[in-house]
């Protein structure tokens, strides 16, 4: 029995993923969108000041730079692929650390950049960016640009969770697995394909699942595990 795809990010994000999954599989997939997350701005707290660098752990504040007046001569230093190629079309001149938020730390401690660095983040975020670099002496303040608002499952998702046919379900943050595992009474049988080890240890909440963990925290190696995960269901007998 072929495996329904449920993918859960905002909206944006949502649309990209299953293009990029049905791009890889070469054909189209039974793939259900249904957000579980939107994308909100928030007006900072406290005004922006100048920063010859800015930091981005997702492509989500990246996409707030336009409204925020965010000097474009600042060195953008991104978390991975999907991070950097937005900023590279916002027009920032970057480093990219292509890993997660412990890798990009790493990577400007080493470096150590002269001049102030903002972290521009969402509301929700783990990693404690700002704060670890100003543990190691540098000149590094944050501000929330977004909010991850939670939404209500739709109906479809209902459905789908409470039916017999599999479920693959890729999450790429504790936060997004945690909103699947407590919105959601969950009677199909589901794989959650993981980004780290941080979401796949928040979707232990989750009844009867199976897990599968990305070979590395970004978008393409995501792709590869949720593929893995659907030829795996669709090779196996119903009993």
């Amino acid at each position: 029995m072929a495996p329904t795809i449920i993918i859960t990010r905002p909206e944006r994000q949502s649309r990209a993923f299953a293009n990029a999954l049905e791009a890889a599989h070469g054909a189209s997939l039974p793939i259900l969108i249904a957000p579980l997350m939107r994308i909100d701005p928030v007006a900072p707290a406290t005004p922006i000041g100048p920063a010859r660098h800015v930091i981005f752990t997702s492509a989500n504040a990246v996409a707030q730079v336009a409204r925020l007046g965010i000097d474009m001569d600042a060195t953008a230093w991104c978390v991975g692929d999907q991070t950097a190629e937005a900023a590279e079309h916002a027009g920032f001149e970057l480093t990219n650390a292509k890993g997660n938020s412990a890798d990009l730390i790493a990577q400007i401690i080493a470096a150590r950049p002269i001049g102030p660095m903002i972290h521009l983040r969402g509301a929700h975020t783990t990693g404690g960016v700002a704060e670890t670099l100003r543990g190691a002496g540098l000149d590094c303040s944050e501000t929330v640009v977004y909010a991850q608002s939670s939404c209500p499952p739709s109906p479809k998702l209902r459905a789908a969770l409470a039916g017999d046919t599999p479920v693959i379900a890729p999450l790429f943050s504790p936060r997004s697995a945690r909103l699947f595992a407590e919105s959601l009474p969950i009677r199909a049988p589901i794989t959650v394909v993981a980004i780290s080890d941080a979401v796949a240890q928040a979707a232990n909440q989750i009844r009867s699942i199976d897990v599968i963990l990305s070979n590395f925290p970004d978008k393409t190696a995501m792709i590869a595990a949720t593929m893995r995960a659907f030829t795996g269901q669709c090779g196996r007998k119903t009993p």
